[in-house]
């Protein structure tokens, strides 16, 4: 419940509307109900929530880590976090509401690729 409290008010932080792109802003409403989903099935398997929340937690860690630095980067960077963002967040879907479909395929391989893109993109500019 904790991660998921969390996971809403980072979506929904302060000026998120004017700091979202539209494309991701129209996939909200998803991804509150995969977290309601999610809630659901974990009354019947909460181990397997807790090692997707793990996996999901590095990744995250790895977000905010970049964000705190955010107002210096170049915007090919900012696009490219805010793609690694909403990855997260599609790889949220996946693990916890399937039936809700991505918009994009998503794995943990497919996340460590666009950290290791954003990062190029951070030693590049």
């Amino acid at each position: 419940v904790k991660d998921i409290q969390a996971q809403l008010a980072a979506l929904y932080a302060t000026g998120f509307v004017g700091q979202v792109s539209l494309h991701w802003l129209r996939q909200y409403p998803r991804y509150v109900q995969a977290a309601l989903i999610r809630v659901e099935k974990r009354i019947g398997d909460g181990e397997r929530d807790s090692a997707v929340m793990a996996e999901i937690a590095d990744f995250w860690q790895e977000w905010q880590a970049l964000q705190a630095e955010a107002l210096e980067y170049p915007q090919e960077v900012l696009i490219e976090l805010e793609a690694f963002r909403h990855m997260i967040e599609e790889y949220r879907v996946s693990c916890f509401a399937q039936q809700l479909k991505t918009i994009a395929p998503v794995s943990g391989k497919r996340l460590q690729k666009q950290l290791v893109k954003v990062k190029a993109a951070l030693h590049n500019s």
